[in-house]
């Protein structure tokens, strides 16, 4: 078994014949879908490249990692819109009916504990989002 630890974003490559696995530290908490798909990508193809046999510990191949990275970086930051993610803490009430099973309804009930955190999950400061954030306005689903 043949493994590169390539010294950029955590990579790690192992493989063995037609077998092998890569790690990295590539993905970030609550990157977009594009965003983790576009690393997903870059991780498929140096795993690919490593089954080809191309030298993936090469600074220019390593160059080309770190490029591409911030490519796909910039270009999201570029397209993200600003975003805040209000987190309040609570608890949810369902009310069943015993003979049936059916859910009868439901209420969120919330807390004074609220955060605010931006999309990659990083808290934000509570006084400007407090002002943009609205109150909840919970509609009960309808009972299927």
């Amino acid at each position: 078994m043949a493994e590169y630890d390539l010294g950029v974003y955590g990579i790690k490559v192992a493989v063995a014949g037609n077998r092998g696995g890569i790690s990295s530290d590539l993905h970030e908490p609550g990157e977009s879908p594009e965003v983790r798909a576009a690393m997903d990508a870059l991780e498929s193809l140096v795993l690919g490249h490593a089954f080809a046999g191309v030298d993936i510990t090469s600074p220019a191949y390593l160059q080309g990692i770190e490029s591409a990275v911030a490519t796909v970086s910039s270009n999201a930051d570029d397209a993200a819109p600003d975003v805040i993610r209000k987190v309040t803490s609570g608890f949810v009430v369902q009310v069943f009916n015993a003979d049936t099973g059916d859910c009868m309804g439901q209420e969120f009930v919330s807390s004074d504990e609220v955060e605010y955190e931006d999309a990659r999950g990083n808290p934000i400061d509570h006084t400007a989002a407090e002002s943009i954030c609205q109150p909840f306005h919970m509609v009960q689903p309808p009972n299927n």
